[in-house]
């Protein structure tokens, strides 16, 4: 077979199809190539944008949680310390009546088993309120006997005690509670000086 050589107006047509393309090259596509590179810092744009806004939204997402959390332990907080004073004059009355109890010595059997039935069903009122708190996180503060502690107690009076050592809490007038290790309500007790 033979090869067929390119004639002059082939080779003509050739070299400008070569140029046509280059000139293209060199103008459309430098412009495609632009355009290209545009969308593409455009697309980099927008994702940023688009994953800064779900960062955004995912952290008021938690920061809402959090502060509906803080809200309910707030509210909780004062439901618990509206109780307290009940719990307290439950121990106030327990106080008394056992106080009532032994002064009444003239007393039929009858009368004193009934006063005592009614004694333990209070008892049993107190214990109930008591488990409760104890379930929502509420713990008595324990200092009688120890060294006076300002971040768990209330100081109301000072008494001169010559055997106690300086600042021991020798009287809770009113008991002290936390509620999850946090003080909601100090002690106030009787110290020595």
């Amino acid at each position: 077979m033979e090869q067929k050589i390119p004639n002059e107006k082939q080779k003509n047509a050739d070299e400008k199809q070569e140029n046509i393309d280059k000139k293209f090259d060199k103008k459309e596509g430098g412009k495609i190539k632009k355009e290209l590179k545009e969308c593409e810092n455009l697309k980099q744009e927008y994702l940023a944008g688009w994953q800064r806004a779900r960062a955004d939204f995912i952290n008021y997402k938690k920061e809402g949680e959090q502060g509906i959390k803080k809200l309910l332990e707030w509210e909780k907080e004062n439901l618990i310390l509206e109780i307290l004073p009940i719990l307290d004059n439950f121990e106030l009355a327990e106080k008394n009546l056992d106080d009532e109890l032994k002064k009444e010595q003239n007393i039929s059997k009858a009368s004193f088993l009934s006063l005592a039935a009614k004694i333990e069903g209070f008892r049993q009122i107190k214990k109930q309120l008591e488990e409760f708190l104890k379930v929502q996180g509420i713990e008595e503060i324990d200092v009688l006997g120890k060294k006076f502690d300002p971040s768990t107690s209330e100081a109301i009076e000072e008494i001169k005690e010559q055997d106690a050592e300086s600042e021991l809490v020798l009287n809770v007038i009113q008991k002290g509670y936390q509620l999850n290790k946090k003080v909601i309500r100090p002690a106030r007790v009787k110290i020595s000086e």
